[in-house]
């Protein structure tokens, strides 16, 4: 038995009531710990909500407490994982003192922008290329604007090579750890390690037993998120004051924490988020409760008009929310739609989280056998699918433009497939909330959740007429991830 329909009618019925509670809760604690623990967030990826749900759904009488996890042992740990590698600030200091980075630097100009690196940072020819923030450098020097990133090196990228790569690219870097000393770590280890949040019982009776458990499990990351306050102040101190400072938004920890440590250090500087196309709306780190201070960016730009209209409705102020277009899908609007004759291929884009891919894969499978072909996110580990999984290795934009059907679950592939004329089916899961990233276009997608209900909706795809569906798919799409043009530019001016 699946209790997949019952925990999403339960995740509907509580959402408005969780976001009550959070915002209760903000004005209770609201401090930089708060603002930097998971409580604060509610990220889709830690999952306290959908756990949440899940008692309401399964849990008649509230859970024993779970003991705090504060105490010496934590930041001992945190302390004692700085050992030679790239986890280490001391080692990522060294790295940047071989190439002449490890000293703090000024920048002075119109815009700072907050990345992400990892292999897809760089062309094949060794180049840099923005995988998070697309053309928006290139552009804003078209305007005559001073640009420089603030870069931060993805774990699943050797820290060491990256430095390397990033020091010849020609681009002007700086790099957090050139900034942090040991004693910031140190420090915000043990703020972290001291957090003792105010709670109240919540929506559901023991709500607030798993929210001291997602505390004490959330320590590393909270810390991680708190570095962003002295960041802030050291690059201050530095001669670091941009007049714009932006990064990809999804309402993680480390960018309320950004918000609010900009605020106090960088009062100078306006801060811009460009949202990562987290467009469901149990996607509950994008959505503020009612009248909690949040500290959200100074302007928050969208790829397309579709999701602004989502959070001017849910609740964001009208002076904050840009609409502008789809800087990191540039390439797609210069892919004809598919229009070959139908094959029955079948293409399987899996998410970035293992469990949820393993499920997609595994499903997909059992639906079609040696016929579907499955496209892993890049940072899924390979051992973490099914065996018998036909991997594809090709890009996905191959892989779509013979496919008959896309298969994917919480990814802006979806968004691809729409603009592309590939019919998309969204998988349900069967023991985790749904985040549908087409929920806005409920009448040109499928969604299934069993290998039967898969085979089904390929077959009603077989049926369709694609002359009349992908013509309204591909104005969704433009709708959700706007074709990129110069001027789109101005919405993060």
């Amino acid at each position: 038995m699946s209790a997949a329909d019952d925990l999403q009618r339960t995740a509907w019925e509580l959402r408005s009531p969780f976001l009550e509670w959070c915002a209760e809760l903000a004005r209770r604690n609201d401090s930089a710990e708060w603002w930097a623990s998971p409580l604060a967030a509610r990220s889709p990826y830690d999952r306290f909500f959908e756990r949440v749900c899940k008692l309401a759904l399964g849990q008649e009488t509230p859970p024993p407490p779970v003991p705090d996890a504060r105490g010496p042992g934590l930041l001992r740990r945190a302390v004692a994982r700085f050992g030679a590698n790239d986890l280490d600030p001391r080692h990522r200091r060294r790295v940047l003192e071989r190439h002449g980075l490890g000293a703090p630097r000024p920048f002075a100009g119109d815009a700072l922008l907050v990345t992400w690196v990892d292999a897809r940072s760089f062309a094949a020819d060794g180049s840099y290329r923005d995988p998070h923030l697309g053309r928006l450098a290139a552009l804003l020097r078209d305007r005559g604007l001073e640009v420089a990133f603030l870069a931060r090196v993805l774990p699943s990228f050797p820290f060491a090579d990256a430095v390397a790569r990033l020091a010849a690219s020609g681009e002007t870097f700086l790099f957090p750890d050139a900034y942090l000393t040991l004693d910031d770590h140190r420090a915000c280890a043990a703020r972290a390690n001291a957090f003792a949040p105010e709670l109240d019982e919540g929506p559901v009776a023991g709500a607030a037993a798993l929210a001291r458990e997602q505390v004490a499990s959330g320590r590393s990351a909270q810390a991680a998120a708190l570095a962003y306050e002295p960041l802030a102040r050291r690059l201050a101190e530095a001669g670091v004051r941009p007049e714009r400072i932006v990064h990809t938004y999804e309402g993680h920890p480390w960018e309320l924490s950004l918000a609010r440590a900009v605020r106090a250090h960088l009062p100078g500087a306006r801060l811009v988020g460009y949202e990562n196309l987290n467009m469901p709306r149990l996607a509950l780190s994008m959505f503020p409760g009612p009248g909690e201070p949040r500290p959200l960016p100074h302007r928050l730009v969208t790829n397309g008009p579709a999701y602004a209209e989502v959070l001017l409705a849910d609740g964001w102020p009208r002076d904050v929310v840009r609409v502008g277009c789809g800087l990191r899908h540039e390439e797609l609007w210069r892919r004809p739609p598919s229009r070959g004759p139908r094959t029955g291929a079948v293409v399987a884009a899996t998410e970035i989280d293992p469990l949820r891919a393993a499920e997609l894969a595994a499903k997909a499978v059992a639906a079609f056998g040696d016929d579907v072909a499955v496209k892993a996110h890049p940072l899924v580990p390979r051992d973490a699918l099914p065996a018998g999984v036909r991997l594809d290795e090709r890009p996905l934009d191959e892989l779509l433009a013979g496919a008959d059907v896309l298969l994917h679950t919480t990814s802006a592939v979806a968004y691809e497939a729409l603009a592309l004329g590939v019919p998309p089916v969204f998988v349900r899961g069967d023991s985790s909330l749904d985040l549908d990233p087409l929920e806005f276009a409920p009448d040109l997608h499928w969604t299934a959740r069993t290998p039967d209900e898969l085979r089904a909706a390929a077959a009603g795809i077989a049926r369709l007429d694609l002359d009349v569906w992908r013509p309204r798919a591909r104005e969704a799409a433009e709708r959700a991830i706007a074709p990129p043009a110069d001027e789109c530019v101005g919405a993060f001016l």
